[in-house]
């Protein structure tokens, strides 16, 4: 096993590497520091008599204590990953803000797998303790079953190790998904009702219901970084009833969308609502083109309140729009097909020339194929995906719900919302109290939800309105400065102790300039399967800075 663990090691070693004379971490001798080095080390702490070659010992200690330990393997793997930021992201803030903490690097066991049937047996055998452990996962899994984590003070991370060729592994559900003849929450990949799991490196895609659900007020104290949720049928991240103290650094969430049956009516990038608990936040996520909003924090009589959430250096970008889903915005962008997209499946399997046509740019509004799409157990014609029925509300950070009091809070700091179809930032009812600080919204409002895009009702920023049009509410601001707006669809409606810029022309342009080449890089990389991990948007607040 220990054998096979090795050779399945370096097979994913990867071809990016950091050049140097040889220093720590340059095992092996071939003047690199590199994947390969870091297996090699993995190795020695499996096998303690396996031989590392000429001073190989000395270069594996990479933290000088004497020992060689899956640390030193961690620290070599994490040289390696700040190689490829390098040559993949913009520029990466070297310091996480106050309350934030990364996933443990030093754990006092370790298990690698990678498949389905091995991952299984490793949570089983490390159970809970006190101490820190790790699952490195090197392959694709796909469960063909929910992965329930339930144990308290668990204390384990899942660390994907990256590919060859640079992309990260998945936790792929859609086995499960498939499998699944009714929707609802067994269809969730990850469910997490326990404590103290930790998550790094991977990609969680294809589950039939959420990505992942914290629920319940045993579940919390995880946290979630450099990690990816894409194309769930439902939102990408869930926490409600008391999921406490979570922490999402460096993640991706976009294109989950419950398209089938709901019309999008629940999947949001971040669920963060129906009375979630105290302490979840988020530094430098992104939430882009999910069926409903980016990041909701909705709340119902029933709960207790959606408590403190702080959004740090994160961004939303247009989400609920059903030409997303149906696949036409990604054609009248002049983009290729994107193949794990519902429809995209459908018009391949029944239309025989979709691609070629498709490619060749054939087709119009009017011969836009037609498709049945079917998952769990339910089937919709994509021409009813329409202004009619569909169900997201395309609106970028939603702060609450008219059950939302002055007991709970939302922290906002270097956040940018543009083009969601109908409010940026968004109070959504709810009378939270909020600091509000460095943010920047524009080209909101222009394409609003049935029965919500009234002519006044939509911009960049709502934090004061009328629910239902009679009763007087807004959010409390307690302080708030440099917020920038510009090219809302309707004048932005504030509480009166709250005011926002508008940048001059030029630097309209230089912003819009930016966020193409910042976000665009984001994009590109989630398209090839890559991490993006803590990007900073330093580069853009720069352009108004001092005013």
């Amino acid at each position: 096993m220990k054998k096979k663990v090795f050779s399945m090691l370096l097979a994913t070693a990867l071809t990016v590497s950091t050049v140097y004379a040889r220093q720590a971490g340059d095992v092996n001798s071939d003047g690199l520091v590199s994947a390969t080095d870091s297996t090699y080390v993995l190795q020695k702490t499996l096998e303690k008599d396996f031989d590392l070659g000429d001073m190989g010992d000395l270069f594996a200690d990479t933290d000088a204590d004497g020992e060689i330990t899956a640390k030193d393997a961690s620290l070599i793997f994490s040289h390696v990953l700040d190689g490829v930021t390098k040559l993949n992201k913009p520029d990466i803030p070297s310091e996480l803000p106050e309350g934030f903490e990364h996933v443990p690097e030093d754990f006092t066991q370790t298990l690698t797998v990678s498949s389905y049937e091995e991952l299984k047996n490793a949570i089983e055998t490390l159970g809970t303790s006190s101490a820190d452990r790790a699952i490195y996962i090197t392959e694709d899994i796909y469960p063909t079953e929910q992965i329930k984590l339930s144990s308290q003070n668990a204390n384990i991370s899942f660390i994907g190790i990256t590919k060859a060729d640079g992309t990260s592994p998945k936790l792929d559900f859609y086995k499960h998904r498939d499998s699944l003849t009714s929707r609802g929450s067994s269809g969730t990949g990850l469910m997490i009702s326990g404590s103290y799991y930790n998550f790094k490196n991977l990609i969680v895609t294809n589950a039939g219901d959420c990505g992942t659900r914290i629920k319940g007020k045993t579940a919390g104290n995880c946290i979630f970084e450099n990690c990816t949720f894409n194309y769930n049928n439902n939102s990408g991240i869930s926490v409600t009833e008391g999921g406490h103290d979570n922490t999402f650094i460096g993640v991706d969430s976009y294109r989950n969308c419950d398209l089938c049956p709901r019309y999008g009516a629940d999947a949001d990038g971040f669920s963060i609502k129906l009375g979630a608990g105290d302490g979840n936040n988020c530094f430098s996520c992104r939430a882009w083109e999910n069926g409903d909003d980016g990041w909701d924090s909705y709340d119902q009589a029933q709960h207790n309140g959606v408590y403190n959430i702080s959004y740090i250096d994160c961004l939303c970008w247009h989400n609920g729009d059903l030409d997303t889903f149906t696949c036409w915005d990604d054609y009248q962008r002049g983009l290729p097909p994107d193949e794990r997209m519902l429809y995209i499946q459908a018009a391949i399997a029944q239309v025989p020339d979709f691609l070629e046509k498709y490619n060749n740019h054939e087709y119009t509004q009017e011969t836009w194929p037609d498709v049945t799409i079917s998952l769990l157990g339910s089937k919709i014609k994509s021409s009813t995906i329409n202004y009619d029925n569909w169900g997201g509300n395309p609106n970028g950070f939603k702060f609450g719900s008219e059950y939302s009091n002055p007991e709970q809070y939302r922290y906002v700091e270097n956040c940018i919302a543009f083009e969601n179809g109908q409010k940026g930032f968004d109070m959504n009812n709810s009378k939270c109290r909020i600091d509000i600080h460095n943010t920047i919204g524009y080209d909101n409002g222009y394409d609003g939800k049935k029965g919500q895009d009234a002519e006044d009702a939509n911009s960049n920023y709502i934090l004061k309105c009328k629910i239902r049009g009679v009763t007087p509410a807004e959010m409390v601001v307690l302080s708030s400065s440099n917020n920038y707006s510009f090219n809302g669809k309707n004048p932005d409606v504030l509480p009166d102790n709250i005011t926002t810029k508008e940048p001059t022309p030029e630097q309209q342009e230089a912003i819009r300039a930016e966020v193409d080449k910042v976000f665009g890089q984001i994009k590109a990389n989630c398209q090839k399967d890559i991490i993006n991990g803590v990007v900073s948007f330093d580069s853009i607040f720069d352009i108004v800075k001092g005013e």
